[in-house]
């Protein structure tokens, strides 16, 4: 029997934040059923569920909230140590979890340190764009996190739930990636990592249903804005 939906995210990006507000319209309380990294649309994956939602946002804004969580415990993120508090491997045991280059992210290293590396090691773009670029077999939903709360709607409408959804959809909070504003040397080293995937976001729809009764291929250039 097919799970009623799946979130795809490469984390930081607010999956779990919407997999909660679903999983309480179905009265569902299990979130590990509901919640995927899964880098790769496989058909195998994807045949397990009824909807399928992707859902992205901005990368730095996610590697920071990456790093930010080996500071800090969280039940929405586990990855706790055994005694409790946080765990400084968090960074690292997600990036082995997104099938980055893992062994390369030293488990002591702060955000500093892996912005001074110089390299995407979680991969976040060429998982991006394994999902816009794949010839679906299925229904998938594409929303950004930033423009998440002007979409409940048609989110409503793809789920085939009633207005109570939007009714008891949380609102928008501050998030605490983006209270800290990076340095501006953290700033440029960021981009340099980043700025490819920072700038196909940019210009890409907020939001959109790719059919699959689509013919060809979901290129990412189909979905991007006019650029000058």
């Amino acid at each position: 029997m097919k799970k009623p939906f799946v979130v795809i995210s490469y984390g930081g990006c607010g999956s779990k934040f919407l997999v909660r507000q679903i999983s309480r319209h179905l009265g569902r309380e299990n979130f590990k059923d509901y919640h995927s990294h899964q880098r790769t649309p496989d058909k195998d994956f994807l045949d397990q569920y009824e909807k399928v939602i992707f859902i992205f946002g901005d990368p730095i804004n996610s590697v920071k909230s990456f790093f930010g969580r080996r500071l800090k415990n969280t039940k929405l993120h586990s990855y706790y140590s055994r005694n409790g508090v946080p765990d400084e491997r968090w960074a690292m045991k997600h990036c082995k979890h997104l099938k980055g280059n893992f062994n390369s992210l030293d488990i002591s290293w702060t955000l500093d340190d892996y912005l001074k590396n110089g390299e995407d090691l979680f991969l976040l773009e060429e998982f991006f764009c394994s999902w816009i670029n794949n010839k679906h077999t299925h229904d998938v939903l594409f929303i950004k996190y930033e423009k998440l709360w002007e979409y409940t709607d048609e989110i409503k409408k793809y789920l085939g739930f009633d207005d109570s959804f939007i009714t008891h959809f949380e609102e928008q909070q501050q998030r605490s990636s983006t209270i800290e504003p990076l340095s501006e040397e953290n700033n440029r080293l960021a981009s340099i990592i980043h700025g490819s995937l920072t700038n196909k976001i940019a210009n890409i729809d907020d939001y959109w249903i790719h059919s699959k009764d689509t013919n060809g291929a979901m290129k990412s250039s189909d979905k991007l804005k006019n650029q000058e």
